[in-house]
């Protein structure tokens, strides 16, 4: 009787204290992760969370717990316009307190499962490990920068790169191009702040030179290059916005017949809320935070965007390279998450960076090979 009272207390405060973090945006994930540090980043969680469900599962419990050992009466009535019927009776003897137990146990868990195992399983499976070196917009290529091209890719790619950022923009035909944004005008005949299609977009040469990349050429170039991955860098921050251009995304591949390249893709989000939304279009397994919208170097703001990395097993988390620290540094590694800095092109600063524990660079002109020692 001892044990099934004790499985009944515990099933009951497991399922409150679930509901009740998931109502405050916390996962087990993270919550296991403080109780290993003291709750050091997380002092509110036992005086706010834990201590009062526990005191209130174990009032109610007490309260309630004499009924186990008698005969419980449940009676349904039912009433229509003042008559009443009875609809049933239903009596739970002492006898079957292991099946009422068990019955209790099963709900917890599978109300468990519905609140919090969804968020438990995104990302389970990290498809990128990280990277040294991140080209910038496809990389440097002929002292030219941010020009998203396939020239820039293919250059670069023979120079040891393998993680490329590109940005991305929509054309006036809801097609997905590679280009900085449509008030960067680095294409003959282009006024800024005009939108074009994509056709013209892809049959106009990227500063008179070189081949243009819609979203669409860029799976296939990845199907003929199956180490490269992408980072996107869509600059939407409005939640229509970001929905629009990952269902294009995601749609162009499918219809490509190369949706497999999705799985090499690392979605950068800005905020919060886009995870959410961008989750919502397709389960992409590979994640980088950017804070460059609106980090300003204080540590606690940086603590809280690791915590977010962490807790939904985002891969990395980037600033602005001026802000890089010691102490930054040291909070990303506490957690296990990939600190990047951009834009940096200076070989010496991008060493010393690294030397300190910085994970990697995004990066105009460095080539991997160019950090190793001795160069």
């Amino acid at each position: 009787m001892i044990r099934e009272i004790f499985l009944w207390m515990l099933s009951i405060w497991y399922l409150v204290i679930t509901a009740v973090q998931y109502k405050a945006g916390l996962t087990w994930r993270l919550v296991l992760h403080d109780l290993r540090f003291g709750f050091y980043d997380n002092e509110g969680y036992l005086a706010n969370i834990f201590w009062p469900v526990t005191a209130a599962v174990f009032i109610f419990c007490i309260l309630f717990m004499p009924l186990l050992d008698h005969k419980l009466d449940l009676h349904l009535r039912i009433s229509v316009k003042g008559h009443a019927f009875c609809a049933g009776k239903f009596t739970f003897l002492k006898r079957y307190h292991h099946w009422f137990t068990t019955a209790i146990v099963a709900t917890a868990v599978g109300l468990l499962v519905a609140l919090s195992g969804g968020q438990l399983m995104k990302n389970a499976e990290r498809s990128w490990g990280g990277a040294l070196t991140i080209a910038h917009a496809g990389g440097i290529i002929d002292e030219y920068s941010y020009s998203n091209c396939r020239d820039a890719v293919l250059l670069n790619y023979d120079k040891g790169q393998r993680v490329f950022e590109l940005d991305f923009a929509v054309t006036s035909d809801n097609k997905l191009v590679c280009k900085h944004d449509w008030g960067y005008v680095i294409q003959e005949g282009g006024v800024p702040g005009e939108v074009w299609d994509e056709q013209r977009f892809m049959s106009t040469p990227i500063f008179g030179e070189y081949t243009p990349l819609s979203f669409e050429s860029l799976c296939a170039l990845m199907e003929e290059y199956p180490d490269i991955r992408i980072v996107t860098d869509t600059k939407d921050e409005e939640a229509q916005a970001v929905r629009r251009d990952f269902e294009i995304m995601v749609n162009t591949a499918r219809e490509c017949g190369k949706e497999s390249v999705l799985d090499r893709i690392i979605v950068q989000i800005y905020n919060e809320e886009m995870y959410d939304t961008v989750y919502q279009v397709y389960p992409f397994k590979s994640w980088i935070y950017t804070l460059y919208m609106f980090f300003g170097g204080d540590a606690e703001t940086f603590r809280e965007c690791v915590r977010f990395c962490y807790e939904n097993n985002i891969n990395g988390i980037t600033t602005w390279n001026y802000f890089v620290t010691p102490e930054l540094i040291e909070i990303a590694k506490e957690y296990g998450i990939s600190y990047y800095a951009h834009t940096e092109n200076d070989v010496e600063n991008a060493k010393s960076m690294i030397g300190q524990g910085l994970t990697g660079i995004y990066t105009d002109s460095i080539a991997p090979e160019m950090l190793k020692e001795g160069k």
